[in-house]
């Protein structure tokens, strides 16, 4: 499994222009194609104005594929022209899982 982070930098107190497109437009069609959503999180100390989603893919060739048809959806490509003037700059991080079975906070790790 990787975990695909990617967070974008706004222009001062734009996050929550960017959250409502994505509430209203963006979060059905990315989904559609992405697949598991694992968090959609805005920042809440720190660098503001940041929002981050996450998403898991079995591996990176499902990442691929999965980006490679978001990106030819005219919906997505309509819709990525509608927030361009929101931000800043944009980050991805891939992160590979490292524990067979993850745990959960407060269960014994026995």
């Amino acid at each position: 499994m990787i975990v695909e982070q990617i967070i974008y930098g706004l222009h001062p107190g734009k996050a929550p222009a960017l959250v409502a497109a994505y509430e209203a437009e963006g979060l059905k069609v990315i989904s559609r194609h992405l697949g598991r959503l694992v968090a959609w999180l805005v920042t809440d100390t720190g660098d503001l104005d940041e929002v981050c989603h996450i998403w898991a893919f079995e591996d990176a060739a499902d990442r691929e594929r999965r980006h490679a048809a978001l990106a030819a959806d005219p919906v997505w490509q309509r819709f990525t022209g509608t927030y361009g003037h929101l931000l800043v700059r944009r980050r991805n991080h891939i992160w590979r899982a490292v524990l067979a079975e993850p745990r959960t906070a407060g269960e014994d790790p026995v």
